[in-house]
């Protein structure tokens, strides 16, 4: 059976690298990401098992890392294994798209190099990009259940769910099989909140992968999801009995702890995933949010400080981060100019978009804090909230028409949203309509003690 776990971590499956500058070639490929550059089938991998080389194939793309580059030889991490392959059967992740371009130009009826330059895009943050050679490829090959799958990662990538499962069902109709597709899969629904449907997704992948230690930790989030954390407890247990060096699994189950208001158990666990990950974002950011729950910003900033230096091509999220720590220590400036550098990486990050907005407003600048927000409704797939912010600057700059509008449309979108509903009520107040500004906020404070009451979601 095919190792299939590509794009399979829950929190990690949709968090691709930002695109990262042209730079010169590494002489040493040791460290770097890299691409096949020929169909999976066509590579022979290997393994020395007991003093025997143990040789086979994939059939399924995995993150592919370069271990060890020695004479023209890579010893490579793929999922849970590592082997050796020739080294010209790959590519560097930096140099892919222009690779497969060439590919393309020579051969444009190869769905092969469609497929690999939209994985490789996907991979780098341009999912539009990537989601457009999928197309091609799946119309030069709609009987090949790779296009489907990673087509469907792109769409989760951009949260359009919908359209995610649709391409996850087909694959996994094309490859009765094909784990991947049943984890992303099973990733969609529980991001609908559809758990049960979650779960039907993960426990198949167990039935056939029983020792894939990071689908049951996909599936302990999704049971604290439901508020079962017996079973949730039990799956992490399960994840770490397959898998002890996997510094994710006790930095997901930190957030279990977390939730229980056992900190203890949490900061333990948010030790020992760094401890496993010294060099992984990840477990720093996690800590990053424990220290700055508990007002310690000082130290959420030298940890987030840690997860820039693992992780310098994707700090978007660290940077909005740590610019939220700035802004409760006071710290202004900085604020500003952790968000401005959020955004100079990734300037449609809705966190960011949102958080500079906020601070903008705050000092006084409001046409600029109206653009951010304005940029935001037109990347979020859900901008109900980004709505609500912009009808509080309107608000501010007493454009009732232009508030009440945004408001309204934002509740159109989710009725759910207490913050439009907040911003409403001190309309209302404004134009002394007492009655529906009582109204809104009623409902507002109903909403807000709702989402308190809400289980998390994964």
């Amino acid at each position: 059976m095919p190792r299939s776990t590509l794009l399979a971590l829950l929190g990690a499956v949709f968090a691709y690298a930002t695109p990262v500058s042209a730079a010169d070639p590494p002489s040493s490929w040791t460290g770097q990401v890299v691409f096949h550059n020929k169909p999976l089938k066509e590579i022979e991998f290997f393994e020395q098992i007991g003093g025997k080389r143990v040789t086979y194939n994939v059939q399924v793309s995995e993150l592919i890392r370069a271990l060890e580059d020695r004479d023209g030889w890579l010893r490579i991490s793929h999922g849970n294994r590592e082997a050796w392959a020739k080294k010209d059967n790959f590519v560097l992740e930096q140099e892919g798209v222009a690779y497969f371009s060439k590919q393309i130009e020579v051969n444009q009826l190869s769905p092969f190099f469609w497929y690999m330059r939209g994985m490789i895009r996907n991979y780098r943050g341009d999912n539009d990009g990537g989601i457009k050679d999928l197309d091609e490829c799946i119309r030069l090959d709609p009987a090949d259940f790779k296009g489907f799958l990673v087509r469907g990662a792109c769409w989760a990538t951009k949260k359009e769910y919908d359209r995610a499962i649709q391409d996850e069902t087909e694959a996994i109709r094309l490859h009765s099989t094909c784990t991947a597709a049943l984890v992303n899969r099973g990733f969609c629904w529980a991001a609908k909140g559809e758990y049960d449907r979650a779960l039907q997704d993960y426990s198949q992948v167990i039935a056939l992968e029983p020792n894939e230690a990071r689908v049951y930790v996909n599936r302990a989030l999704v049971w604290h999801a439901k508020k079962d954390d017996d079973r949730a407890l039990k799956d992490f247990s399960e994840a770490i009995r397959f898998r002890p060096d996997l510094a994710e699994t006790y930095q997901h189950r930190a957030t279990l702890w977390l939730d229980r208001g056992d900190l203890d158990h949490a900061i333990q666990d948010l030790d020992q995933a760094v401890r496993l990950g010294p060099n992984k974002s990840g477990p720093y950011l996690k800590r990053a949010t424990f220290w700055a729950s508990k007002k310690d910003y000082d130290r959420a900033i030298q940890d987030l400080n840690e997860a820039i230096r693992c992780n310098p091509h994707n700090v978007a999220h660290a940077l909005n981060n740590r610019g939220c720590c700035w802004l409760a220590k006071k710290e202004f400036d900085r604020a500003m100019q952790d968000f401005n550098q959020a955004l100079q990486v990734a300037p449609h990050d809705l966190e960011s978009l949102q958080n500079r907005g906020r601070l903008l407003v705050a000092r006084g600048n409001y046409e600029q804090a109206i653009q951010d927000f304005t940029t935001a409704i037109q990347h979020d797939p859900h901008p109900a909230l980004d709505y609500a912010f912009r009808g509080r600057v309107y608000l501010s700059l007493v454009d009732h028409d232009r508030a009440l509008a945004d408001f309204d449309e934002a509740i159109r979108l989710d009725p759910k949203c207490a913050a439009a509903f907040k911003g409403r009520a001190q309309l209302w107040h404004n134009k002394r309509d007492f009655t529906r500004s009582l109204n809104d906020l009623d409902e507002a404070t109903r909403l807000e003690k709702a989402s308190r009451a809400a289980p998390p979601k994964p």
